[in-house]
């Protein structure tokens, strides 16, 4: 209960101005009817004051994050109907732009693709520290795997929601995630990439390799990002 709302109206309230939102109720024994309405209207779990111990709370939000998180991909894959084309965006230094400038782009793409944006590197990504709220699963963990493993459903376990219309792959985060991208894995995971979403927005690292490469070759167009000072465009060159 709320000075301005009551019951069932805080949560379609709550609900309709973010409905992206995963919701988990807790009400009074006599409200059950009050916890599955809002379920049946799009919470994802009600419980019950005095019948939960610390644990079974963990363990709903745990639960409802995880299955808003698949509702919210496999509402938004229903949209995509063909293979998806491959952006990448390339910076001849750190520091220029170049994720600010992929966001971008991913977010406009959005408004009626389904767009995924990747940090498909051997080293530290910066979506993160852009979405300073976020964190989840990275790649890097499937660098380690066997190329024949790999499948949609392991990338869209490391999907996370932007809440800008598209849905992020983080790069590793740490140095103990640092790991080189194998070739096969990277020639992999982007068919894979292409058939989950409509647009696959690269952000690359300005180092080379032979993954990288690949990523280029593959790209159905590369957004090259300098500055105007002088070493800036020799690199770009």
């Amino acid at each position: 209960n709320l000075p301005d709302s009551q019951g069932l109206e805080t949560f379609q309230t709550l609900h309709s101005t973010a409905p992206w939102l995963p919701v988990v109720l807790l009400t009074g024994m006599e409200d059950e009817g009050t916890g599955l309405r809002a379920v049946q209207e799009g919470a994802q779990y009600y419980l019950v004051k005095g019948q939960v111990s610390g644990p079974v709370v963990a363990r709903s939000l745990r639960y409802a994050v995880e299955r808003n998180r698949s509702l919210q991909w496999h509402r938004d894959k229903s949209r995509h109907t063909s293979g998806g084309r491959i952006i990448s965006f390339l910076g001849v230094k750190g520091g220029v732009g170049t994720t600010t400038l992929a966001l971008n782009a991913a977010a406009v793409l959005a408004q009626d693709k389904l767009v995924i944006a990747a940090e498909l590197r051997a080293d530290y990504g910066s979506f993160a520290a852009h979405f300073r709220k976020l964190s989840g699963p990275n790649l890097s963990g499937l660098y380690r795997m066997d190329t024949a493993e790999l499948s949609e459903s392991l990338l869209e376990q490391r999907l996370i929601n932007s809440q800008l219309g598209f849905y992020l792959m983080f790069g590793p985060q740490t140095v103990a995630d640092f790991h080189e991208v194998p070739v096969m894995h990277a020639e992999k995971m982007l068919t894979l990439m292409t058939q989950m979403g409509d647009f696959v927005i690269l952000d690359l690292s300005p180092s080379p390799g032979a993954a990288q490469e690949v990523m280029i070759r593959r790209s159905n167009a590369v957004v090259l990002v300098s500055e105007r000072d002088d070493s800036s465009l020799m690199s770009a060159k």
